[in-house]
């Protein structure tokens, strides 16, 4: 079997986005679509897809920690926690989910700051950063990939010993994966369908949060923050 690489985040932090964007340059004369990508980029819990990669073998997860991690290259990508918790809220409400179908208030109080199925986010985290030395560890800001995405796909590319056969593969990789062009491959899928999101824009929590929701999320998680560089 080809070389692991582990793409590991805490949910909604840009785990699809980046499958899309490494599936396009790996595979640019296939149909990447919402069905196909668990074939070329499967999840953890998907073995059955983990034979026949050509390429190294991408596998995305959730989990802070498994053992199968060992001897792997690891991917992690973080985002501001104040646009996960809304963007988690909003799939939340999907039929897919659990179905939550309280005010984004009552999600936030009662289950984004709370330990969920992937721990707090702080938590996760901050074991991630600890690693530094234990594993070989790229990490991928989501907000500079959204700013900076030639840049930072250059950097993973490089990082994974991935080799092209010309450089603008990189940039059509990238405009394949725009949002615009994923939201219409969602709607021709019928996949994870919304009715209300951040369009995948950095710092939407700006236009939706209230002070005391922004406050309350900077009470929990604000030390982490300042050390990742988001501002109060």
């Amino acid at each position: 079997m080809n070389e692991k690489v582990w793409l590991v985040s805490f949910p909604r932090s840009g785990n699809t986005w980046m499958r899309f964007l490494l599936a396009n340059l790996l595979y640019p004369d296939e149909d990447v679509n919402y069905i196909s990508i668990d074939r070329f980029i499967p999840d953890i819990h998907q073995r059955e897809n983990w034979s026949g990669v050509e390429n190294p073998l991408i596998i995305k997860s959730h989990n802070i920690w498994r053992g199968e991690y060992s001897d792997s290259k690891i991917v992690y990508m973080y985002r501001d926690p104040r646009d996960v918790a809304l963007s988690y809220y909003y799939f939340s409400q999907g039929s897919w989910s659990m179905g939550f179908k309280g005010t984004f208030d009552e999600y936030l109080k009662k289950r984004f700051i709370l330990e969920g199925q992937y721990g707090r986010w702080n938590d996760h985290v901050n074991f991630w950063f600890g690693m530094v030395n234990k594993f070989a560890l790229l990490y991928v800001k989501y907000e500079d990939l959204w700013w900076y995405p030639y840049g930072e796909m250059k950097k993973i590319i490089d990082f994974l010993s991935i080799k092209i056969e010309h450089i603008a593969d990189i940039q059509i990789a990238i405009n394949k994966s725009d949002f615009d062009e994923l939201e219409k491959i969602r709607a021709r899928d019928g996949v994870h369908l919304k009715k209300k999101g951040l369009q995948g824009r950095p710092g939407g929590w700006r236009e939706n949060l209230t002070r005391e929701q922004h406050d309350l999320i900077w009470e929990e998680f604000g030390e982490t923050m300042e050390k990742l560089g988001y501002k109060k």
